[in-house]
């Protein structure tokens, strides 16, 4: 038994559901590209901002090394406190 040609409801029932068909997979792809999107922007500022604090910390522990070594060949002191006897001084108020 053939199927009769497309009355109204019929063809428009067809196009309504090819229409919302095809909408649903152009949205999953426009939405899957902006989720690419998105990922490569996050690793590309999560990149920079690893390789800002490694940069930071290297400044700073030569900073450290520094100060320690001018500590050590200077004779300079850490402590701001003296010890004399038996209480504590500032070093300051010696």
């Amino acid at each position: 038994m053939t199927r009769p040609k497309d009355t109204g409801y019929t063809g428009t029932l067809t196009m309504l559901h090819t229409a919302v068909m095809t909408t649903g997979t152009d949205l999953r792809d426009v939405i899957g590209k902006g989720i690419e999107k998105l990922e490569a922007s996050g690793q590309a500022a999560q990149e920079t901002t690893t390789r800002a604090v490694v940069d930071e910390l290297s400044r700073m522990r030569t900073n450290l090394r520094e100060a320690r070594d001018r500590l050590t060949t200077g004779g300079e002191t850490l402590s701001v406190f003296s010890v004399a006897t038996d209480r504590v001084t500032p070093v300051w108020l010696r």
